[in-house]
């Protein structure tokens, strides 16, 4: 196993440099020897730990850097010297592979300007291993583009003593990421036994599934006809309304996503409506995608809908605490069925069927503002804004969504490429109309 790197690493830090080089696999990194608190703005303060918990997440950052680096950049890596388990370096091997795939529609060069940064957050030690909780925040700029684009995300990272004084790598899971999930399932917490041994071919069977499925996916990226003919699947304009039907700021609902999504603690939308932001993902089992599209759409000038119930209200569109709101606020599929049908108050859409743009047309069927809608396979699970466009590869005429959204604290998209989330699945426009008051 790989032993720590405390040698050369201490005399950098002595020195207040904070970057290390990998020898075995030449990526440079940061190395942040903290374990990161929230303070009282939401920002990220240090405060000291242990020197056997510094090694640890030496290990543990040495190792992500490598993942991201590979899955990004493209870049080979070595992960034997974190494990020696065959079944656990096949499946990173395969989730790597998996990621590359987007080298069959996009060009190696296709993230620009990269830029990644690891904080530790939580260090729970147990008998014989410690858990680190990890945030990566990625940095890029599309080809072609200079829209600032990333996303962010928390590893879970299993750690112990390996036999030769060193530490070694024993499982790691990424919460709410849907290749994760749609291998191991939506888990809580990493398992105290050890999968890779005991349910390893049943794991990578799944995986071989899905990679096959994503290679599919990419494959036909290049070959699909895109045009600006979309069809309604499901319009409110035969929805009779003796409202008047007034206009959203799409601008402010694609700006308001892109300045909280990565954000411990976002504003609301609008605090004369709903006066503070609740994370729904700080319930377990629940992710904070379609509570931030609600908000969103506050931010574009949409009042809320209150139809006065008490509880969890099937109708309306509201929220005044986390015990009396509409369950249209933070439900993807409660937040499609109400604003495709609304004709009384609040936010109003048309849904689409998704499809790229030829831009030289001039003619947009949905913009920067509007919302989309993504499916696992099995349900509708996720809401974003479309906050920008992005050109296909090696086009000049076709571009696709640049989609922001947010999944919890630590999870979130920055105008990420449409088809490089739960890639292989239907998405679907809700563009916004307008709003009824």
């Amino acid at each position: 196993m790989r032993k720590s790197m405390k040698n050369m690493l201490a005399s950098m830090v002595s020195m207040a440099l904070l970057s290390s080089v990998s020898a075995t696999n030449g990526l440079a990194y940061a190395i942040d020897y903290s374990n990161p608190v929230e303070n009282n703005d939401g920002l990220i303060a240090e405060t000291s730990i242990s020197y056997e918990q510094d090694k640890k997440i030496d290990v543990a950052k040495e190792f992500l850097y490598g993942y991201y680096y590979a899955k990004d950049q493209y870049i080979s890596y070595d992960f034997t010297p974190f494990s020696d388990n065959k079944y656990f370096l096949s499946y990173i091997d395969g989730k790597i592979t998996a990621a590359n795939y987007e080298l069959i529609a996009y060009p190696k060069d296709d993230k620009r300007n990269y830029d990644l940064n690891l904080t530790c957050v939580d260090v729970s030690d147990n008998v014989d291993s410690s858990v680190l909780k990890i945030n990566a925040v990625v940095t890029f700029n599309y080809k072609g583009s200079d829209v600032q684009s990333g996303y962010g995300e928390q590893s879970w990272i299993k750690i112990q003593d390996s036999d030769n004084d060193g530490y070694e790598v024993v499982d790691w899971y990424i919460p709410y990421d849907e290749y994760d999930i749609s291998i191991r399932g939506d888990i809580a917490s990493l398992p105290n036994s050890d999968i890779w041994t005991k349910d390893s071919e049943k794991l990578l069977q799944r995986q071989n599934a899905e990679n096959k499925s994503l290679k599919e996916y990419y494959s036909t990226l290049n070959t699909m006809v895109y045009s600006n003919d979309m069809t309604d699947t499901m319009s409110n304009k035969g929805i009779s309304s003796i409202n008047a039907l007034y206009s959203l700021n799409k601008s402010s609902i694609s700006t308001w996503a892109e300045n909280n999504c990565s954000l411990t603690n976002p504003s609301s939308g609008n605090s004369s409506q709903v006066s503070s932001y609740y994370d729904f993902s700080t319930i377990p089992g629940n992710y904070d995608c379609t509570n931030f599209v609600s908000h969103a759409i506050l931010a574009g000038g949409a009042p809320v809908y209150d139809t006065g119930g008490s509880g969890i209200s099937g109708t309306g569109w509201y929220f005044r605490n986390i015990n009396n709101r509409s369950s249209s606020w933070s439900g993807v599929t409660n937040l499609y069925s109400f604003i495709v049908n609304n004709s009384t108050k609040g936010p109003v859409a048309t849904e689409l069927s998704y499809t790229n743009i030829y831009a030289p047309s001039g003619n947009f069927p949905y913009t920067y503002g509007d919302l989309i809608q993504f499916h696992n396979g099995s349900t509708w699970i996720h809401s974003g804004v479309v906050t920008s466009f992005l050109y296909l590869s090696g086009s000049s005429t076709t571009l696709e969504a640049g989609v922001t959204s947010r999944t919890n604290s630590s999870t979130y998209t920055l105008n990420k490429r449409q088809s490089q989330i739960y890639s292989g699945h239907s998405r679907r426009i809700l563009r916004l109309d307008g709003y009824y008051a």
